[in-house]
């Protein structure tokens, strides 16, 4: 797909973020061979929390009652239950009861091996080449998946950093076909009414592509350091959260335009230091220190980042958490 760069928001309006790769210790991806995925969910089913620790392997997706939309990993091994597919759940996405998750293999040797499986009552691999695959999304309507597959030239690692060293993938869930959109990662469906539109992190910095039309619009003044900060898109479209590693603070921009020019206009940062955060509409939801060792959940109006509402207080502990939001 040959790249344009229409024009952008100036750098008046868009505060410039560091190039610097300063990487910090965020629960942003799940990294590890061996993963513990318990859950704990949330009354209001909003969205759910992963605790995610190295110590076992949880690898049995199922549905529970606690909450609207609720995601459980249990101890049950694939291939006795519901499931039937043999790997460690990375990642799990879902939307429109199309539910989608990167497995790793438990076969380590050469290396560990990761897929993209449509899951239900009959799994099917969306992918078979084996490489590490990372950032999974599924559109809106549930039609395409998209994720970051790492190149060939470093396909020995398991996870890298570098935007450079991945490549943004679309999958159609019904025919299995694979569309290589370009170098990046973080994917994520950017138009509810449009499954073909992607937004995602670059070198250059945060980029929107149309993979039907093929439209390109690229925002320089919004940079993205690493693969550890890449933007988290709202369901509905209107907002961005972007993660700036030299103030470490998290940033909400509006989308006032995805094409021709991609324009992301600066809200407010959240004054709170937060571990890991992701929108939710008009709400940012994020993982915040609070007295001691204690973690808390916070809620953020877009219309106020300066005071976090707090949800619920978590588990203390060697704990990681990754919020997933319900579509």
């Amino acid at each position: 797909m040959e790249e344009t760069t229409p024009p952008v928001t100036p750098a008046s309006e868009t505060p410039r973020f560091s190039r610097k790769t300063i990487i910090i210790g965020i629960g942003v991806l799940v990294l590890g061979v061996a993963l513990l995925l318990a859950f704990v969910g949330l009354k209001n089913g909003e969205f759910n929390i992963l605790p995610v620790s190295e110590e076992q392997t949880f690898s049995y997706v199922t549905r529970t009652g606690y909450g609207s939309e609720a995601l459980m990993l249990s101890q049950d091994a694939f291939g006795k239950r519901d499931v039937g597919a043999p790997g460690t759940v990375v990642e799990y996405k879902e939307a429109e009861d199309v539910a989608v998750a990167i497995l790793r293999s438990d076969d380590a040797l050469p290396r560990p091996t990761t897929e993209v499986y449509v899951l239900g009552d009959t799994p099917r691999a969306l992918t078979d080449d084996g490489y590490a695959k990372a950032g999974l999304a599924v559109s809106h309507d549930g039609t395409k998946v998209a994720f970051a597959r790492i190149n060939e030239d470093r396909s020995y690692q398991q996870f890298s950093s570098l935007l450079s060293d991945w490549m943004i993938v679309v999958v159609d869930v019904a025919t299995g076909e694979q569309e290589e959109v370009g170098t990046g990662f973080g994917a994520q469906f950017a138009d509810p009414a449009n499954a073909g539109v992607l937004l995602y992190a670059t070198e250059e910095g945060v980029q929107a592509v149309d993979v039907v039309s093929g439209a390109v619009a690229v925002n320089e003044f919004v940079e993205v350091a690493s693969a550890h900060y890449t933007p988290s898109v709202s369901p509905d479209g209107s907002h961005t959260l972007v993660y700036n590693p030299e103030t470490q603070r998290y940033a909400v921009f509006e989308i006032t335009s995805l094409f021709p020019s991609l324009t992301l206009t600066p809200v407010s940062q959240i004054s709170d230091a937060l571990v890991h955060a992701v929108m939710q509409n008009d709400t940012v939801y994020g993982i915040a220190k609070g007295e001691g060792d204690a973690l808390e959940l916070r809620a953020y109006a877009v219309g106020d980042l300066s005071t976090g509402r707090v949800v619920r207080s978590l588990p203390a502990g060697n704990q990681i958490y990754q919020l997933i939001p319900n579509r």
